[in-house]
């Protein structure tokens, strides 16, 4: 039996063939005038709508919806959804308490990284713009510290966006051995500015320096947290102007 979705899929094929952006194959190497499956067959196009399966196609999908004129997120908001510095202003702006945080210089220069170092609340964390699972994030002590471990850096540590550092929030474990994680995510759906939590994420404890060591779902919460958490995520993406 056919599935039901392939006739959609169809309908939408001759839609993906046309020109949208302008898009690298690989890193650094132009591939010129595209098409949405050309540069990125792990995104879908369905009858009006859009669906992007990893974080990195998340802002080239915007771009490909704006042109197409599918429902997606804007590319600005999409920027916001995958770049934590620009999380971390929008969280500002929208009056959410979030940690301080100061970009590192594009060409990494010990002395302008040191000359940033001294607002710098220490202890603190240096991570990359964007990513995930904890990849080059590291705990820095001091202003030395910072800028000896910005020198350090590979030269791909944070790609196009380079690193930040970021205020220390102190653990709320209660001890090594516990079973859990002290920190979680929810999972969400917005569509035309409604807001559905599917799941709160729990993570299990994070191995030195900050490397994420799996999840589980639903996260062991008592119903009141559980409520305190949706809220804080509700406020979180209409911070980001998705709502």
């Amino acid at each position: 039996m056919r599935h039901p979705l392939a006739d959609r899929r169809e309908r939408s094929r001759g839609r993906l063939h046309q020109p949208v952006v302008e898009k690298s194959r690989n890193r650094g190497e132009s591939c010129g005038p595209v098409t949405a499956r050309d540069c990125h067959p792990v995104t879908r196009v369905f009858s009006g709508w859009v669906a992007a399966y990893r974080d990195e196609d998340i802002v080239l999908l915007a771009l490909i919806a704006e042109e197409l004129g599918l429902d997606y997120h804007t590319p600005d908001v999409a920027r916001r959804l995958v770049d934590k510095l620009l999380q971390r202003e929008a969280f500002r702006s929208g009056g959410l308490p979030s940690p301080l945080f100061w970009q590192i210089p594009a060409d990494r220069d010990p002395a302008a990284v040191e000359a940033l170092a001294a607002p710098v609340e220490f202890p603190a964390v240096l991570k990359p713009r964007t990513g995930n699972g904890g990849q080059y994030t590291m705990p820095v002590a001091d202003a030395s510290d910072l800028v000896r471990s910005v020198a350090l850096l590979p030269p791909q540590a944070g790609g196009e966006m380079g690193m930040f550092v970021e205020q220390y929030l102190p653990s709320l474990s209660t001890g090594p051995n516990d079973r859990f994680g002290d920190y979680l995510s929810v999972e969400s759906l917005v569509a035309a500015g409604d807001i559905s939590h599917v799941a709160v994420t729990g993570r299990f404890p994070l191995a030195e320096p900050f490397r994420e060591t799996g999840f589980f779902i639903p996260a062991d919460l008592p119903q009141a947290q559980l409520a305190i958490v949706l809220e804080v995520a509700t406020a979180a993406l209409c911070a980001h102007k998705t709502c």
